[in-house]
């Protein structure tokens, strides 16, 4: 329960780097809201990697490319079925965009916790239980 606690957390902050991104492509830079959502994701994730990796899960794998590559494939998924739900969000339901952001990073975030913490950073998740 503290892992999901602490990977929440970090959604939040990863949130909000999203967002920033998101805002600043989208409203100072004028980028097209699809390709801003996938630039914006593809920033957060990377911070994320690293916090989740040292302070949620407490990983010490020196592994850093293997595990960056399925928290990056498992993360694509994730922005595979972000950006299907924005559209689907924006140009059917015509929620505002930044609403139909939100909807789905709550969606998604149950995807990633569970898939990191049982593929990603599997072995030292299951140390930290037993101890």
């Amino acid at each position: 329960m503290l892992q999901f606690v602490r990977f929440a957390i970090v959604g939040i902050f990863n949130t909000a780097i999203d967002y920033a991104v998101y805002l600043v492509l989208t409203r100072i830079l004028g980028v097209y809201f699809l390709i801003a959502n996938f630039v914006a994701v593809v920033v957060a994730m990377t911070f994320s990697f690293f916090v989740n990796k040292k302070w949620t899960f407490k990983n010490t794998s020196a592994n850093i490319k293997s595990q960056y590559l399925k928290f990056a494939v498992i993360n694509l998924g994730a922005l595979i079925l972000n950006n299907f739900f924005v559209y689907i969000f924006v140009n059917y339901a015509h929620l505002y965009d930044l609403l139909a952001k939100f909807i789905v990073i709550v969606i998604t975030l149950n995807w990633n916790f569970w898939l990191n913490k049982y593929w990603t950073f599997k072995a030292d998740s299951a140390k930290i239980e037993i101890s």
